[in-house]
């Protein structure tokens, strides 16, 4: 692994490969945060029903990761590994994310389902090569930081962008099914100015990606522990972010009573502090090491959630902290893992 001494990846590159990250970002909270009521409370579909329907989702999406990953390993089109999939995948996910933000009064359980499925697939076939094509920009420690950062900035930008949306059409009396279906649009517009430019600008280093991937076979995973690590962590962080996200809203409204209105600020503010103190982990990193730093990170936010259940209704105030704090530490879970994959593949090389 290289320690500082390959040239930097110009910004015109990093810029229009860091851009579909806030389109693919941008639909993240209707998608995670506003589907179960959605569905459950608004079309009557039921709260039980549409977490069923949601958890048989993201398990086809938990199978399907690894398998796109090995689809584009070891299939390419005109010598490309990583381009193919991604203008694939972006076609699926938009029509999915169109379906799936814009039903019907009459959509139930098995509308939710098949939708949830098409656009966690397209998704899968955009993120799995997006994110490997990342790592391989560059075989250096500290840039590899860097393109992580780009990526999640635009990444947290989308979100926020979407918070914005939602809660200028909340306040202007959107329906929250109108508000999410615009942001679907919203989107896809972006989607096809970013992709393009995407597959045009960026170069595929496909001479590393060969070398990356003869050492990918599970036999050399297993032994990686360094990599086994990473992924226990990011397993147990990631059931640890995916619940909040889930009750996010339900907690907001009956457990402290707050109006419709209102919701979207608190959305705001937690992927504000993310945005805004991603450059201070990106430092510490450098510092520390990345693993050292997205630990503390962990522990900060599990601290800070855990005074959540105790708060009164109506404690606005207190929740406000709590997610400028955990918000802050969510930015090291975006740009440090990834990273961090990186690296220790490098372990086996």
């Amino acid at each position: 692994m290289s320690t500082g001494h390959s040239p930097q990846l110009p910004a015109r590159h990093l810029i229009a490969y860091a851009l579909p990250a806030f389109v693919i970002a941008l639909p993240t909270i209707p998608v995670y945060i506003h589907l179960p009521s959605l569905y459950g409370v608004d079309l009557g579909v039921g709260l039980a029903a549409t977490g069923l329907a949601l958890l048989v989702a993201r398990l086809f999406d938990a199978i399907s990761d690894p398998i796109v990953g090995a689809l584009c390993d070891r299939f390419g089109f005109l010598g490309l590994y990583r381009k193919p999939w991604i203008a694939l995948g972006a076609v699926v996910a938009g029509l999915g994310l169109v379906q799936i933000l814009n039903p019907g009064p009459d959509a139930g359980i098995a509308y939710l389902l098949g939708w949830s499925v098409v656009l966690y697939a397209g998704w899968t076939l955009v993120a799995v090569p997006y994110l490997a094509w990342g790592a391989e920009l560059s075989d250096d420690y500290d840039q590899r930081t860097r393109i992580a950062a780009w990526r999640e900035t635009l990444t947290l930008a989308g979100v926020i962008g979407a918070g914005i949306v939602a809660a200028l059409t909340a306040q202007a009396g959107w329906s929250e099914a109108r508000s999410i279906g615009a942001i679907a649009w919203l989107a896809i517009a972006f989607g096809a100015l970013a992709v393009p430019l995407l597959l045009l600008w960026v170069p595929e280093r496909v001479s590393m990606r060969r070398r990356a991937t003869a050492t990918h076979s599970l036999r050399s995973l297993v032994a990686n522990r360094p990599f086994l690590r990473l992924v226990a962590a990011w397993f147990i962080n990631g059931l640890a972010n995916g619940v909040p996200a889930a009750l996010f809203f339900i907690y907001l409204e009956y457990a402290l009573g707050a109006e419709a209105a209102d919701r979207p600020i608190f959305v705001l503010l937690y992927f504000a502090a993310a945005i805004v103190s991603l450059p201070v982990w990106a430092k510490l990193s450098r510092r520390f090491g990345k693993h050292r730093t997205w630990s503390w990170a962990m522990l900060i936010a599990s601290a800070t959630f855990f005074a959540v259940p105790l708060f009164p209704s109506g404690a606005f105030i207190l929740f406000g902290i709590v997610c400028l704090i955990t918000g802050a530490a969510l930015s090291a879970d975006l740009a440090l893992p990834p990273a961090i994959q990186a690296d220790v593949l490098d372990y086996v090389r």
